[in-house]
């Protein structure tokens, strides 16, 4: 570690321990106005402080706080503290060990230690945090009750705009377990449920059943938040009053994060009912643009989609069809490097398959040789090239394609014969094409 860093370290050990009596108390579960606090210490790039002034961003110690610091995956609270002619904007709350740490942007006036100020919490934001937060319990006990009892929890983020669930499962949810997931939770929202909230001993707590998530450390009192008849947590995070103001709750997406770890992410309240209202607006969109009944859409768009395959088929058919017709062209462009018969050529746009097969159609009129072939491929490079077996030994069809990849910004590989690659800049394929001759050359006299 530098000595800068051992420094900041030990800088913020010293702001941690001059908090109040090393350990700052948390006010906040049921406020939802500002909260009278004095500034116990102050730390401005990384050192101690007495003062702090406009235009300054720092931290900033109280006594106690309203303001909720980032923990159990609930994120910090942001607000505003004020005296006298004094604003200062918290953008973020976090533990200093024990104790809580506000990050502050001095916006008039100025604060020293042992100054009062009004903390206020950003309530909108806080609000829209404990929607979610509240939803991630209920979500948990939907998940066990859906999937199965081997559902644990192994990871969340409590936002106000989201709220993102890591859980242990051995498969995607199908569209039906996650509708039945989704209809668990919103039952239990639209019950309005009033959630309780207990301070306990640790082993009462287990023993009345309530989830402690693994590898957590508990203190010898915890808090429980229950959801009655539903579900039971050992929590130190906000949570609404009853389920009710939850509101809704949607999954927006789903993916795997580690081997038998799925991530759910959600939204609930005023986020969800802003995708659902997207969700008509196109829909409602596609009905009166295109003149198509809702409840027809997904058959119209499966049968377009259909017909368009067909017509991309029919298409790369007469692409192929066209390149045949001009193969004797084609052939007229071959060049004998070191006595071997190359031909290096770019087609028109057209699918792996149909290059590969144009290619070795190519390859059996030159009897023995080299054929590279390279075309556009939606914004991308494709290249093929053969080899014929007598041609092979020599300098086999993966060392050529390996050194003509990286001029269309690709990479590649494969047999002695055949081999293939991608690349992303088409603007740089009439190039490489043109210089397969030399490469192929330079490999020859290697």
């Amino acid at each position: 570690r530098s000595r800068q860093d051992y420094h900041s370290a030990k800088v913020r050990e010293e702001v941690a321990e001059a908090g109040f009596e090393g350990k700052t108390p948390f006010v906040g579960y049921g406020y939802s106005v500002p909260v009278t606090c004095a500034v116990r210490a102050i730390l401005v790039e990384d050192r101690k402080k007495d003062a702090i002034e406009a235009g300054e961003k720092g931290e900033i110690v109280l006594d106690t706080t309203p303001f909720y610091a980032e923990a159990g995956g609930q994120v910090g609270d942001t607000g505003y503290m004020s005296k006298n002619g004094t604003r200062i904007r918290v953008a973020d709350t976090q533990y200093r060990g024990t104790v809580i740490s506000h990050r502050v942007e001095v916006l008039s006036g100025s604060v020293r230690t042992g100054d009062q100020v009004q903390a206020a919490v950003d309530l909108e934001k806080r609000l829209q945090t404990m929607k979610n937060h509240t939803a991630t319990h209920l979500l948990h006990e939907a998940l066990k009750r859906v999937l199965g009892p081997h559902v644990k929890q192994a990871g969340s983020l409590v936002a106000p705009d989201r709220l993102r669930f890591d859980f242990t499962h051995y498969a995607p949810l199908t569209p039906g377990e996650i509708r039945k997931v989704e209809q668990e939770v919103n039952e239990q929202i639209w019950q309005d449920i009033h959630v309780k909230t207990h301070i306990m001993e640790l082993d009462q707590a287990l023993e009345s059943g309530a989830v402690a998530l693994f590898g957590e450390k508990y203190m010898d009192q915890v808090r429980v938040v229950e959801v009655p008849g539903y579900s039971k947590e050992l929590c130190g995070g906000t949570h609404v009053p009853s389920t009710g103001t939850i509101g809704i709750f949607k999954i927006v997406s789903q993916e795997s994060v580690a081997s038998g770890v799925r991530r759910l992410e959600a939204i609930t309240g005023p986020a969800a009912l802003e995708r659902f209202r997207a969700g008509e607006e196109l829909l409602d969109f596609v009905q009166s643009e295109y003149k198509i009944p809702r409840q027809d859409i997904p058959s119209t768009l499966e049968r377009l989609q259909l017909q368009i395959k067909e017509l991309q088929r029919q298409v790369g058919d007469l692409r192929v069809q066209t390149a045949r017709s001009g193969i004797d062209q084609i052939l007229a462009k071959t060049r004998e490097v070191a006595g071997i018969k190359v031909l290096a050529h770019e087609v028109p746009e057209m699918d792996r398959a149909s290059i590969r097969a144009l290619a070795d159609e190519i390859r059996r009129k030159l009897g023995s040789g080299i054929v590279i072939l390279g075309t556009p491929q939606d914004g991308k490079v494709a290249l093929v090239c053969m080899v014929t077996a007598d041609v092979s030994r020599r300098i086999p069809a993966g060392r050529i394609i390996k050194a003509i990849a990286p001029l269309v910004g690709g990479a590649g590989g494969g047999k002695p014969e055949l081999a293939e690659a991608g690349g992303k800049d088409p603007s740089k394929l009439a190039d490489a094409i043109s210089r397969s001759y030399s490469i192929i050359e330079s490999i020859l006299g290697a």
